[in-house]
């Protein structure tokens, strides 16, 4: 099953640097053993820390916390690195204070085998704690610092966490002020003896807090029962707690060697990740995180980043994508990627700065020492190379099991019949013929750009056995769809691991977040368990027949096409015809087909998928069909109708909301989670499919956004009230310009626009009868130019030229209108689209007539105008009365029964005029 030791030929120890292993031959199964020199150290923790970390190395940096004080913990003075601005240990001052602490938790009642749980970020009191614990044989517990109030008290609960460590707040989350409201009780009991019925194990409460930040907060509280975090430490050497230490580091198990301090210190440049906090990192030679730490170290590139130089990119499978740009961006030229679960801990493969740079960015690397691992098929067996099969790890760093759960340890935790102990990760992975592993899933769906974490898991199936459930992230302010999700799969791998199901975070009713541990790996043991049950409730099943990327041919973006689209190409010069929905261009294909031209012509413009399977005329073989694939240019687009000529108008009428999910998945047209405009801009279908879908109404509760920034998104909504706001004035000021122009002369606007408003009781009558003409004739040409504007402008759309620039100012002038005709912040015309229409019209009438005249004809028509843009709005949203109700059922129709007839808004005279009325 693997290859023997002496194919291996070994190079100095990893953790110098060095490539550990190259194989003399390839592989052809995938199973690999790593190597077995050195051999693992039998040492306990303390041991190795003390022979040979402080013999070595004792005066060398440890531990530096740029965020805490040099004497954050009180004790005897430091030399603290010679640094004054924050905490700075060598190693004999880090174990002058794990020591001291170890003291500390003996006197305060923990005894080997206690649970101690922590709850805080990166500071001096974790790193203490590590070690602490790891000297008097208690068990460090470190509980998720996202846990809700439920999950935290179900944590503590079944580990049976009897002493808990915690900070005061991480972010939003007040643990210390949480427990204390949900368990009053605490607020009186003493340290040592508190007394919980939901926690029964639970006796101590320490509160860390180094900087003392939510010092006045804690006071407050008032918590009896709650320990100072450097009230336990005890710096005496000389006190009974020191020789138990000692009696128990000696009577301790032996261990694996922890190698976290063995050539440098660790620095802690922030407690917990925050954007601004990212600075602090941007400095330091070497970095170690995972995906959502290196991932906000890019969006931070702009910063000085020369110091970079190498580090490890782990705790859950690295995206491909971000590797590169680790690389490329941040100047990691010796970033080293890993894999590895919370259950095998700490890694189990890993890439060295000595691989290539295609290994480095597209595997995690070869199997590490002493770790056996082998990809599997469905029924156990180790695969080939290159084939893709689920990947198990054995070895040293598997765990013992789940705690207190048999049941999913047994399931996962597999002896084979050697004996051997194997971890069935889950992950689905192919190997190469050089040890190379890649694993596969995550990666194909973190490439999408709209996906920023995916895990994959085996979901049980009645037919196949198992079959692939996804979880996904989303990036903000996205809305990939289950169908893309499986289609990027599809397209980058195989298809047949293409996810039958898809879950998002936080959707649907799903948890909030991927479940994690503190380190940030994620627990597919609990996703495995979240997919059986959602299956069992069919919730997430993808469609695979709606996608079509199983055609090596069809690009991501195929273009969509309408029936008439394909029927308008019927000729000799343009010959298309469709075969199951799918769109050919054969008309280079016409003088090499093998029965004429005359015979393809026949089913120009029409599907043919009957025709060629028919028998009788020529039954085609499948290169038939493969060279067919040549001409492939798009697809027919499927999407449902929703004007029809049976739809009846109501007094009390409101659509049904548009399901978006199911919307775009239908229709493919736009995704009406996102915003719109840059979909029309990049739009991937013809004009005609444009206009048969745009024409289909959707309704949202929730104005549908057209830009992404929302400061732009701003000028492209409008309250029906903005109308008579901004053009009231315009159309009064014009009003009485133009009588007192027809009373007298007038200085030009330019010059003075002020009017003598102390004469406008001046006004002679002769004015007035001279001006309203004008007004009335301004009214009838706005009721004209309202049906000529909406029929020849707005619905331009056979002249409308088939390119993405004229569909998009379509659709900003009228088509989104007609797309989403309940929203109510684009009923009515935003000033500036309005005043980029009347210019031309307001020019031409001072053209035409005088000055005063003209302004009289405008003053007239803005008025009717206003009066258009306010019962647009009425029509759709407000109780009307009786002449309104029925202009209301006769506009509605207009969207719902039949767009292209009922043009009228205010009336219906020029319908009938131009015979366009729509029966209703």
């Amino acid at each position: 099953m693997f290859l023997a030791r002496k194919s291996l030929q070994c190079a100095p120890n990893r953790t110098t640097g060095v490539v550990a292993t190259l194989w003399k031959r390839r592989l052809t199964k995938s199973a690999v053993e790593g190597p077995l020199e050195p051999p693992l150290s039998t040492k306990t923790l303390p041991q190795y820390f003390g022979e040979d970390i402080l013999e070595l190395h004792s005066t060398r940096p440890a531990l530096i916390c740029r965020q805490e004080l040099p004497r954050s913990h009180g004790g005897p003075s430091l030399r603290n690195l010679d640094r004054t601005g924050h905490l700075a240990w060598d190693f004999q001052e880090f174990d002058r204070h794990i020591n001291s602490l170890a003291r500390g938790l003996l006197a305060m009642g923990v005894q080997k085998g206690d649970r101690v749980g922590v709850i805080m970020g990166n500071n001096s009191s974790y790193a203490m704690l590590q070690w602490a614990c790891a000297n008097i044989g208690a068990i460090l517990v470190t509980i998720n610092p996202a846990y809700r109030l439920t999950e935290l008290v179900g944590t503590l609960r079944l580990v049976g966490v009897k002493h808990l460590f915690v900070v005061p707040r991480i972010r939003s989350s007040t643990y210390v002020r949480t427990l204390s409201e949900a368990f009053v009780q605490i607020r009186s009991q003493h340290p040592g003896e508190i007394q919980l019925e939901e926690l029964p194990e639970l006796r101590n409460l320490v509160v860390v807090d180094n900087t003392e930040s939510e010092k006045e907060d804690l006071g407050k509280l008032q918590i009896k029962s709650v320990v100072d975090w450097r009230e336990i430490l005890i710096w005496r050497e000389d006190v009974m707690e020191a020789k138990v230490q000692r009696d128990l580091r000696a009577g301790l198990d032996k261990d694996e060697r922890d190698d976290r301090f063995s050539q440098s210190g660790f620095a802690y440049p922030f407690e917990h990740l925050k954007q601004r906090n990212l600075d602090r990192a941007m400095y330091a030679p070497y970095r170690e995180g995972c995906p959502v730490y290196v991932k906000c170290l890019l969006d931070r590139q702009q910063r000085l980043i020369v110091l970079c130089r190498t580090g490890i990119a782990a705790g859950s499978p690295i995206p491909i994508d971000l590797m590169k740009s680790l690389i490329n961006k941040l100047n990691l030229r010796e970033l080293t990627n890993a894999y590895g679960m919370t259950e095998t801990s700490p890694v189990s493969f890993q890439t060295t700065p000595a691989d290539p740079i295609i290994k480095r960015v597209e595997t995690v690397g070869k199997v590490q020492p002493h770790v056996k691992a082998k990809v599997i098929d469905g029924e156990g067996n180790v695969v080939d190379v290159s084939k893709p099969g689920e990947l198990c790890i054995a070895g040293y760093l598997l765990q013992k099991g789940y705690w207190n759960d048999e049941e999913q340890t047994q399931s996962v935790m597999k002896k084979d019949e050697n004996g051997t102990v194997w971890m069935h990760t889950g992950d689905e992975a192919i190997m190469d013929d050089e040890g190379y592993l890649r694993i596969q899933i995550e990666n194909a769906m973190t490439a999408h750009p709209e996906i920023r974490e995916g895990a994959a898991v085996a979901v049980p199936d009645p037919k196949y056995g198992e079959v692939v459930g996804v979880w996904i992230v989303r990036e903000p302010h996205t809305r990939v769809s289950r169908e893309e999700v499986r289609q990027c799969v599809a397209e980058t791998m195989n298809p047949q691991n293409a996810p039958a199901w898809v879950w998002f975070i936080n959707e649907d009713g799903n948890p909030e977040e991927l479940p994690k541990t503190a380190s940030g790996k994620v627990m597919k043991h609990v996703l495995r368990e979240w997919s059986q049950e959602l299956a069992k409730k069919n919730l997430g099943r993808t469609d695979p027949a709606s996608s079509i990327s199983s055609s090596p041919v069809m690009s991501k973006r195929v273009r969509i096409y309408t029936a008439e689209d394909v029927a308008a190409h019927s000729s000799s010069s343009s010959c298309w015809i469709s075969r199951g929905g799918k769109v050919y261009d054969v008309s280079k294909f016409l003088d090499d087909h093998p029965g004429g031209d005359d015979l393809i012509l026949q089913y120009a413009g029409k599907d043919v998928e009957e025709v060629m399977k028919d028998k009788l005329e020529h039954e085609h073989s499948d290169s038939a069909y493969d060279m067919l694939d040549e001409y492939l240019i798009g697809r027919i687009g499927t999407g449902e109708a929703t004007v029809s000529d049976d739809w009846e108008a109501t007094d009390d009428f409101h659509p049904d909301e548009t399901d978006e999910d199911r919307d775009f998945e239908k229709n493919q047209f736009l995704d009406l989670r996102k915003p719109l405009l840059r979909q029309v801009w990049e739009s991937n279908f013809s004009k005609s499919y444009y206009m048969k879908q745009v024409h289909q109404p959707r309704h949202l509760h929730e104005s549908a956004r057209l830009f992404g920034p929302s400061i732009l998104e701003m000028c492209t909504r409008t309250e029906w009230y903005v109308v008579p706001m901004v053009w009231g004035p315009i159309t009064a000021y014009l009003a009485l310009r133009s009588l007192f122009q027809f009373t007298g002369p007038l200085p030009n606007f330019f010059d003075n626009p002020v009017l003598p408003m102390s004469y406008i009781s001046s006004i002679p009558a002769e004015s007035v009868a001279k001006f309203i003409p004008c007004f009335l004739l301004g009214n009838i040409i706005w009721t004209l130019l309202e049906y000529l504007l909406h029929r020849f402008l707005f619905h331009i759309d056979e002249m409308l030229p088939d390119r993405p620039v004229f569909i998009v100012l379509h659709f900003l002038m009228h088509g989104i209108h007609h797309y989403l005709p309940m929203d109510r912040l684009r009923l009515v015309m935003p000033p500036p689209l309005f005043f980029t229409l009347q210019t031309p019209f307001t020019q031409l009438a001072y053209v035409l007539f005088p000055v005063a005249v003209a302004n009289g004809i405008i003053a007239g028509a803005f008025t009717f105008y206003i009066g258009y843009d306010c019962m647009h709005y009425a029509l759709h949203h407000t109780k009307l009365p009786q002449y309104m109700r029925e202009m209301k059922k006769y506009h509605l129709a207009h969207h719902y029964k039949n767009f292209d007839l009922g043009y009228g808004v205010t009336s219906k005279i020029w319908d009938v005029v131009f015979n366009t009325v729509l029966p209703v």
